[in-house]
């Protein structure tokens, strides 16, 4: 296009240049318009560069190999605060301590409705005055009953000694008063054994009666103590100093708010403790079986990534489990015990878990995205003076970033991080 383009200027242009030529200062003009017209013409093809195949340098030194999962915080150890067993239905919470609450042991946390244990508490203690009343007027009775046996047997006593003085006074009587008087001896010694018998029946009886009532009353007492109880346990407390973090609830999936009915032992929140803390994550299939227990973690907090905890595995689940509801891939829980603790640290905050697999101390390892595979085989395009060079290597580990190269390349190398031949660059 550039030679039609002087075929054009030459045949049509040349004439009129050359009459104006000879004159000096028109000179200057018309090689200063060639010279702007021939950029204008040329400019879109000196645009037309290669594309900039962007390179990685093969490096030398330690070479990581790891796993990096997302996760969570939760505390080693957490005291589970349930809904207390009071009765055998629903209860309402008036009371819940916020979230995120620092407590101390015995604080109250949790309050719930009392209504029908309140009626409970007054039902049983108006019954149990009334047999304490019942108690008084039987102990009263009781007192009566043996106060008038005991007259009446102090009466049959004299009446009895009365008649054994007349019957040894008839002695000396006549044949009839004799008898007289041996017949009312006899009598009395009858009512006498009557009035002690009637004496210790009223005592059995009475002791009998109130028995029955003392027990009442300990069995009235015992449901007023019981109700008691229950009013105290409507009153939560934190059985451990803690961070409060409110359960789910089973009802409706959120979590547990004032208002919400709660059935007896059912999970209200945790207190976790806060000396002890963990990093719990999740690894897929494919990777699970390089994680081990006692590798070691990199754990960093997503709210404060310029913080860096270490940590080891120390839980790793022998059983997957889906990785969402509609998903066939499996999952596999790992615990990860965190070394130092930090006052930043709150159970719920994510995490980024970098489980170490394995650490090479001298390598040679490039961008993985540099190496390419074709019928088996790995190859890399080395960057040389004349282009790229296509350069068959071998591998070895990898992480997510890098991979080892044992054989076929140099410190220092440079490797295009793209395929020049689908760029159109030059490949040797």
């Amino acid at each position: 296009m550039l030679t039609s383009v002087l075929t054009v200027l030459r045949t049509l242009i040349s004439p009129w240049i050359l009459r104006n030529w000879t004159h000096p200062v028109r000179r200057w003009y018309l090689i200063a318009a060639a010279a702007g017209l021939i950029s204008l013409l040329i400019y879109p093809f000196l645009m037309e560069e290669e594309t900039v195949i962007l390179t990685g340098t093969v490096q030398k030194g330690e070479f990581r190999v790891s796993v990096t999962e997302p996760g969570e915080i939760r505390a080693a150890n957490a005291t589970t605060v349930v809904t207390p067993r009071v009765g055998w239905g629903a209860m309402t919470l008036t009371y819940l301590v916020p979230e995120g609450s620092t407590v101390m042991a015995g604080d109250l946390v949790a309050v719930f409705e009392p209504g029908e244990v309140l009626k409970r508490q007054q039902d049983n203690d108006a019954q149990l005055n009334i047999l304490k009343a019942d108690m008084e007027k039987a102990l009263a009775q009781d007192e009566s009953n043996r106060e008038e046996a005991r007259a009446n047997l102090e009466s049959q006593i004299l009446a009895f000694e009365l008649s054994k003085l007349q019957l040894e006074r008839s002695k000396f009587d006549a044949e009839m008063e004799r008898r007289s008087a041996a017949l009312k001896f006899q009598q009395d010694s009858i009512a006498l054994e009557r009035a002690r018998q009637n004496q210790k029946s009223k005592e059995i009886v009475g002791q009998s009666d109130l028995s029955q009532l003392r027990l009442k009353i300990m069995q009235a007492q015992n449901a007023l103590n019981s109700t008691n109880q229950e009013l105290e346990k409507l009153s939560v407390k934190a059985p451990i100093p803690g961070l409060v973090v409110y359960e789910e609830n089973w009802s409706n999936g959120r979590k547990i708010e004032k208002g919400s009915q709660l059935w007896p032992n059912q999970p209200i929140m945790q207190i976790p403790d806060l000396s002890a803390m963990q990093s719990t994550t999740q690894i897929n299939e494919v990777d699970i079986s390089r994680i081990k227990k006692a590798q070691k973690v990199n754990v960093k907090l997503d709210a404060f990534p310029q913080f860096s905890y270490n940590g080891d595995v120390i839980e790793v689940a022998s059983v997957g489990k889906p990785k969402g509801n509609n998903s066939s891939a499996k999952v596999f829980d790992v615990v990860i015990s965190i070394a130092k603790q930090d006052s930043v640290m709150k159970p719920g905050m994510t995490t980024s878990n970098e489980i170490v697999i394995e650490t090479l101390k001298s390598a040679l390892f490039i961008p993985i995205e540099s190496v390419f595979e074709e019928g088996g085989k790995f190859f890399v395009f080395k960057k040389t003076a004349f282009g790229f060079s296509r350069t068959e290597v071998k591998t070895g580990s990898k992480n997510d970033t890098h991979i080892v190269i044992t054989d076929g390349l140099q410190e220092g190398d440079e490797v295009a991080l793209s395929n020049p031949e689908q760029t159109g660059s030059q490949v040797n």
